[in-house]
């Protein structure tokens, strides 16, 4: 069954973008906790060892490791079919259509750090040093997921200038949205552009990658707003995504 929806036009992001985010230092303490590394039983090698990884991998971050980039697109909504959202006049993402009752719009959005992290993990294993290797991999995921949380507080303030209200950002694999919505949203947005490629088991690479969706409504659902996916961690340079231009893609 389709159910047509209301056309929403005030709209966060006016045309699809690809940007360059802003790649900070991840806090020691932020890392020894993905580490599962706890100070107090700790010995004091252990820790010092650690501390040393983590001062080699924020300088490495620093030196130009990482190139987060990000792009984005907003899209109404046309209407709830049985297996998901209709966009574009033409896309299904599939998901369970009945959390997104009486929300406007979407806005999709893929975030990669690039593959040279990847990279370095790889070589770190290879050198015998296999700490570093799951320091910098601990590094990437913070990266990229404090990158998307801020992704995700910047739209909230455009909405909210706006009159509109945003959503709890949801990814492809996690709760309500299956894994398949990720051809939808590779078909929507142009991944390649920022280096990002689906493969055959849905998966994206470079690894440190994230697709996110974010629901707009003039007036919430209030289901939407008590419902929580993801996990809210701290601050990272955002304000960065407001100001800056949008890139043309190399090829």
């Amino acid at each position: 069954m389709r159910r047509e929806m209301r056309k929403e036009t005030r709209k966060v992001i006016d045309q699809p973008r690809a940007v360059d985010l802003p790649a900070e230092s991840v806090p020691s303490a932020q890392i020894l906790e993905a580490l599962g590394v706890n100070t107090a039983p700790a010995g004091a090698d252990v820790i010092r060892s650690t501390l040393e990884s983590i001062d080699t991998a924020n300088s490495m971050i620093a030196g130009g490791l990482v190139r987060c980039r990000l792009i984005a697109a907003e899209y109404g909504i046309d209407s709830l079919v049985a297996d998901g959202i209709a966009v574009d006049g033409h896309t299904i993402i599939p998901c369970d259509s009945p959390l997104f009752e009486g929300v406007d719009r979407i806005i999709a959005a893929i975030i990669t750090l690039g593959p040279r992290l990847e990279q370095a993990v790889r070589s770190a294993f290879d050198g015998n040093d296999p700490l570093l290797a799951i320091t910098l991999d601990a590094v990437g995921t913070i990266l990229v997921r404090n990158a998307s949380i801020c992704f995700q507080r910047e739209c909230a303030t455009r909405a909210g200038a706006i009159g509109l209200e945003l959503g709890p950002r949801v990814s492809p694999g996690c709760q309500a949205v299956p894994l398949e919505a990720q051809k939808a949203l590779f078909s929507l947005l142009d991944a390649q552009s920022i280096g990002v490629t689906l493969t055959d088991s849905l998966l994206m690479t470079p690894v440190k990658s994230v697709s996110v969706i974010l629901p707009l409504a003039a007036s919430l659902p209030e289901r939407l707003k008590v419902f929580s996916m993801c996990l809210t961690p701290g601050r990272t340079g955002m304000q960065h995504w407001t100001t800056s231009q949008p890139r043309t893609p190399s090829h």
